[in-house]
């Protein structure tokens, strides 16, 4: 089913030699990317009067995006409690099917929260075919490299990512994160689905010299708003797993990745069994899949992040993320 992406048109993206700044310019196939034969159900929270509620965006005849509040229609405090309840997600689908999006407000118009808050957010580390740790070998790992970021780094999707003053180089990672519907302690792989509510997009936010100070990377993963989660949660019956999806990441506009989930080393049923032989995962909790590698041209003209830059991930039938980063010194 198909996404109605929240930006229709955009110039095409381009990437960027090293040598001399020529740019080349490259189809999208996910800027070109418009799925066929109908709407997915596209689940939001949507922070009103200062609570979030869950929600539904639905495309208007006039082809654009409205919000539907499903609070009342699921009673259903949070999205990671509908998530949760099959009876529910049936309710917010019927509600979706009948809504007229012409009484609906406007999608721009409303706030987004982030879509779970989740207790629990596990991220992978070089978890594409071809992004290897320096030194390593092309061989797949044997085991997931896992690594923690802490829930103060849950930003909405709209939110700007403030970077702190002591900030020293601050970097990006276009991810794919699994939101966990259903309580999973020890699952098989065969059953680990299951426990999977939907998709939705996540930007791993770094800095790279407090996570090199030490041989843990927690300070420099878990800075205050380095977690850009959004906009939205894709179900997994509409989406049931990741193979064979488009993944482009773009800073200011230049495609910095552009690949496959098919070089995805982990699958996400067998990252939900091994993570639940030793953490209960929750529902709301997130598992980030990891970023490709950036192109050999991206990675030799890489620079930190400044005020200003901003970042676009986007996945076919996934939608898309953009998040602008800013200084704390030009906003205090």
């Amino acid at each position: 089913m198909a996404i109605l992406y929240l930006a229709e048109c955009r110039p095409a993206p381009t990437t960027e030699s090293a040598a001399g700044g020529r740019s080349l310019r490259v189809r999208s196939p996910i800027a070109i990317e418009r799925e066929h034969g109908g709407e997915s159900m596209r689940l939001v929270s949507v922070e009103v009067d200062g609570q979030e509620r869950p929600g539904a965006v639905v495309a208007g005849q006039d082809g654009v995006d409205r919000v539907l509040d499903l609070g009342a229609i699921t009673g259903c405090a949070t999205l990671a409690e509908l998530l949760a309840d099959d009876a529910a997600l049936a309710a917010a689908r019927a509600a979706v099917g009948r809504a007229d999006g012409a009484l609906l407000p406007l999608l721009a118009d409303v706030r987004l929260a982030p879509p779970v808050r989740p207790g629990k957010i596990l991220c992978l580390g070089y978890n594409y075919a071809g992004h290897s740790e320096a030194g390593l070998g092309p061989e797949a790992p044997p085991y997931p490299n896992v690594f923690i970021k802490t829930p103060n780094t849950i930003n909405g999707p709209r939110d700007q990512v403030v970077m702190p003053r002591a900030a020293t180089d601050v970097d990006y990672e276009g991810e794919i994160a699994v939101v966990i519907g259903r309580t999973a302690r020890d699952v098989d792989e065969a059953d680990a689905m299951a426990h999977v509510a939907g998709y939705t997009l996540f930007n791993d936010v770094s800095d790279r010299g407090w996570q090199n100070r030490a041989s843990q990377w927690a300070l420099g993963k878990s800075v205050d708003g380095f977690g850009p989660l959004g906009p939205w949660v894709v179900t997994t019956d509409e989406v049931p797993d990741l193979p064979g999806r488009q993944m482009e990441v773009e800073r200011d506009g230049v495609v910095t990745v552009l690949a496959s989930t098919d070089a995805m080393v982990f699958g996400v049923a067998f990252l939900v069994h091994y993570l639940s032989q030793v953490i209960t995962l929750q529902p709301g909790d997130i598992i980030s899949t990891g970023t490709p590698a950036r192109s050999a041209e991206a990675q030799a003209a890489h620079v930190p992040l400044a005020h200003g830059d901003t970042v676009t991930v986007r996945v076919t039938g996934l939608g898309e993320l953009t998040t602008t980063f800013v200084s704390m010194e030009e906003t205090s």
